[in-house]
């Protein structure tokens, strides 16, 4: 297929540059000729295709590449154009399951390539393709505190991972929603095997009303958006995603309700849906979780707030955040919705800020809440697997083997209840959290793997304890 590809305008890269010095200088010479020529270049600023339907923390080598060839006059000036592109169904769904749930990636291949024809007499809906705000180098950095060519090589890196993030943040923004992401988000925010027709929409148009205040791009299809669900609905039964069960004729017409059920092993194929418009709903999810895990009936704003930092640092490597926005900011804009939306009444007591549910204000927050209620599960997963540490050192490849096996064992004895929380990504973003965290600690040896490392708990025990319990409560 390379000869084809570079037909197309594709240039091959190496996956890694480590250990040669001559291959990364002449890929960025080649990559800087292409600015001076003024020919648009395209790549993936993830480095990867999402296995779990959220965005990827970027990846900094090609852009770093192409800021310092600007930098270096190849070109007068660039834009870089963040591009969204969606689907309604991905063709590698089954792929990124068995990736998730810790096979290897299988390689691609000649005979791959051949069977994958069959996918052509099948329908997998449209494709979104949506163009964010263009970010002009020039006026970026011009705007910065002092000029690129006086940074240094710690400094260039931040400014490389800030613009990474600033690319990704708003291609984020033009995501689109479709029926089958918002129907699947709100599938999986009901804790039970079914859900009634009635229930179904009750939650849909809570969540739809929300994301329509936001302002985010809907699917054309949603100019009808009855019709939109109840499509995209039927196309998840007839797939055997979900199962419809309606009332015999004879039963009292109380009785006469229609009943959506989700196959428990396909919850996993709808996580990836529910991931792609997650992100929306994110501040709204972590408000939500401080209200509704709160024992009291007067809750003060301060505690809303130190909960939402805590989530916020707990799942800090799971969603892409707007640095630019306060913490608080986004709790307010929150609390002023549910406000509007008359599931909140505040009341200040003794100089203090008092948030207190209203009527059927719970009922309505539970379903954002358990949005993130699975992220939260592997979370506990791997805390509970942190036990294994206690013995002794792990190298990376057995101790996931081992979070795996657990994760397992919890879900089937009934301590988890989300086997979308069963995620070798989870796994991995909670390992990178309790090891910047200092919970944990990584180290080369000699007798394992060149590419794996070690694993051990650090001394502050006394921490980690506080944590598993901080956890614990949101669950």
């Amino acid at each position: 297929m390379g000869y084809i590809f570079r037909k197309s305008g594709a240039f091959f890269l190496r996956r890694s540059f480590k250990g040669d010095k001559l291959y990364p200088a002449v890929f960025a010479k080649y990559l800087a000729i292409l600015l001076k020529e003024g020919l648009p270049l395209e790549f993936f600023i993830e480095g990867g295709r999402s296995r779990t339907g959220k965005m990827v923390i970027p990846k900094y080598g090609l852009l770093s590449m192409v800021i310092q060839a600007y930098q270096e006059k190849y070109c007068e000036n660039l834009a870089m154009i963040p591009v969204y592109i969606g689907y309604d169904r991905v063709i590698e769904e089954k792929s990124y399951l068995k990736e998730l749930a810790g096979k290897s990636k299988t390689p691609e291949n000649t005979a791959e390539i051949i069977k994958t024809g069959k996918i052509l007499s099948k329908r997998f809906g449209r494709v979104y393709v949506n163009v964010g705000e263009p970010m002009i180098m020039k006026s970026y950095l011009d705007a910065q505190e002092k000029p690129i060519e006086e940074m240094s090589l710690e400094e260039r890196q931040s400014l490389y991972r800030k613009i990474g993030y600033e690319i990704v943040l708003e291609i984020n923004k033009v995501a689109v929603i479709t029926p089958f992401s918002l129907i699947a988000s709100v599938i999986l925010s009901h804790d039970r095997r079914g859900i009634s027709y009635n229930e179904l929409f009750d939650i849909l148009n809570e969540f739809y009303e929300y994301l329509s205040v936001k302002k985010v791009k809907f699917a054309e299809t949603f100019s009808n958006h009855e019709k939109a669900v109840i499509d995209a609905l039927n196309i998840f039964v007839q797939q055997g995603f979900i199962s419809k069960i309606e009332a015999e004729e004879d039963e009292d017409e109380e009785m006469q309700e229609v009943v959506y059920s989700l196959k428990e092993e396909k919850r996993v194929n709808m996580e990836y849906y529910k991931n792609n418009i997650l992100h929306f709903f994110v501040p709204l999810c972590f408000v939500a979780t401080a209200i509704v895990k709160s024992t009291e009936d007067m809750i003060p704003l301060s505690r809303i707030l130190s909960k939402f930092k805590f989530l916020k640092t707990l799942l800090w490597n799971e969603f892409i955040f707007d640095e630019h926005r306060d913490d608080a900011e986004d709790v307010n804009d929150v609390l002023a919705y549910l406000y509007d939306r008359r599931m909140i009444t505040s009341t200040e007591r003794d100089g203090e800020v008092y948030i207190e549910i209203k009527g059927k204000g719970s009922n309505k927050l539970k379903p954002y809440a358990d949005l993130i209620h699975n992220y939260l599960e592997s979370f506990w997963i791997v805390m509970m697997s942190c036990l294994y540490l206690k013995k002794k050192p792990l190298p990376k490849k057995e101790w996931l083997k081992k979070i795996i096996a657990l994760g397992d064992r919890m879900y089937k004895k009934g301590e988890i209840l989300r086997p979308e929380a069963l995620s070798q990504s989870n796994y991995q973003n909670v390992i990178i959290f309790l090891e910047d965290s200092k919970l944990i600690s990584s180290f080369k040896d000699e007798k394992i793997d060149k590419k794996d490392v070690l694993y051990a708990l650090t001394e502050n025990r006394a921490e980690m304890e506080v944590l598993r319990r901080r956890v614990f409560r949101l669950l």
